[in-house]
């Protein structure tokens, strides 16, 4: 009987190393799992400035669940939407967030269809989601959810309002609201013209106590054609232009907290001393008691109390001068003057945009009927180079664009 015994024992010891080792590879393979999605989420995550819901045609009916919708990228699921009020709704879960797992069962390397099986599940039964947000830092946390009834009216009327516009209200200058939400319609965007609700963009502000303005009372005053301006086109075989006549309108909208310019949201502005700088239709300057804006970006080192437009591509305040968003070296604003729309000098530089041009003299120096050929009393200049007279000559006498 001692030969048996040894042998069951050995099996048995035997039983138990193998489920160990397996234990210890399942054990291995989450903590490789996790770490990929771990590394990876820092640099998939996707960008919260905007949220542009997707369109999820499967997503039409109500079904128990948690009540978030998903989306794929590579190998890894992100929350693409929030059932508002559901229940992974009230438990914290937030568009962006990565899914790392669902009751212990990580997904990657699952296709939607598994993923979506392991989120739903009987009312007032829990689902625990593992989830990572760039917020968390290193490490993931755990949701504990309990399932529910899921309501998608909410979410097909908002949809319908993307797609259709019904449900919106208008705030003026391209900006609607949306259950107090803040959607920005393009009007540059290729289907304007015939459907205004269907590139929206989503803002981070609410639409409580929002004001929507542009320059020149844009909008106001072509709301039919909210883009005019005159464009030359290449001359057709009889040699006639043909005009077409549009109007860009740069918009802006604020609230206790942001400034939004378009869709795009100015960073640090503060909404309460923000004003325009120019009344036109496509504002570029702006400015706030603390920073002065070209288009989106801060004008560094500009002075808000002193700023001013010289034209359209040249600024100046008491200490500097500014080609665009750039300051020039060593311009002195008090001699500064614009010679034409890319050349400016003072009483020692002549600029070409926000360089100098070397040795060229400010008291002789002109531009010709030609805007990047120019000359002064000891030398001919092709943008800031300088040129023989030969192709100072052979650039004078080029024929024309057409396309201006």
């Amino acid at each position: 009987m001692i030969v048996p015994l040894a042998i069951i024992c050995i099996l048995l010891l035997t039983v138990i190393a193998q489920k160990s080792f397996n234990k210890f590879i399942e054990l291995e393979r989450k903590k490789v799992a996790h770490q990929w999605h771990l590394e990876k989420t820092k640099k998939e995550i996707p960008s919260k400035n905007t949220e542009e819901p997707r369109d999820f045609p499967n997503a039409t009916a109500d079904y128990e669940g948690v009540g978030v919708l998903f989306e794929k990228q590579e190998q890894s699921f992100y929350i693409a939407e929030v059932i508002i009020g559901s229940p992974a709704d009230k438990a914290g879960v937030k568009i962006g967030d990565r899914i790392i797992s669902v009751d212990g069962k990580y997904v990657l390397g699952l296709d939607k269809y598994e993923v979506s099986e392991l989120l739903k599940g009987e009312s007032d039964t829990k689902a625990t989601m593992d989830i990572y947000r760039d917020s968390f830092g290193e490490n993931s946390q755990k949701f504990e959810i309990v399932r529910a009834p899921i309501d998608l009216s909410a979410n097909r009327a908002f949809h319908e309002f993307y797609a259709t516009g019904k449900g919106g209200k208008d705030l003026g200058n391209n900006y609607i609201a949306y259950n107090n939400l803040v959607f920005y319609a393009d009007p540059n965007s290729q289907t304007y013209g015939t459907d205004p609700h269907v590139s929206k963009k989503r803002l981070t502000m609410e639409a409580d106590g929002l004001i929507t303005f542009s320059g020149n009372d844009c909008w106001q005053k072509n709301k039919l054609n909210p883009r005019k301006r005159n464009v030359c086109l290449p001359p057709n075989q009889d040699g006639l232009k043909e005009e077409l006549n549009y109007e860009t309108c740069i918009n802006f909208a604020k609230n206790k907290n942001k400034v939004f310019r378009n869709a795009k949201e100015l960073q640090g502005a503060d909404p309460a001393s923000f004003e325009l700088l120019e009344e036109r239709n496509e504002v570029k300057y702006s400015k706030d008691k603390n920073h002065v804006y070209y288009i989106n970006q801060i004008i560094a080192g500009a002075d808000p109390a002193s700023f001013e437009i010289i034209s359209r591509e040249y600024t100046k305040d008491k200490n500097h001068v500014y080609y665009l968003a750039d300051q020039l070296e060593d311009a002195d604003p008090a001699s500064f003057e614009v010679v034409s729309k890319i050349y400016g000098k003072d009483k020692n530089n002549v600029y070409l945009e926000q360089y100098k041009v070397r040795g060229a003299d400010p008291e002789t120096f002109e531009v010709t009927k030609k805007e990047r050929v120019a000359k002064d009393a000891n030398a001919y200049y092709l943008g800031a180079r300088k040129v023989d007279y030969k192709e100072f000559i052979e650039e004078l006498n080029k024929e024309e664009d057409f396309i201006h």
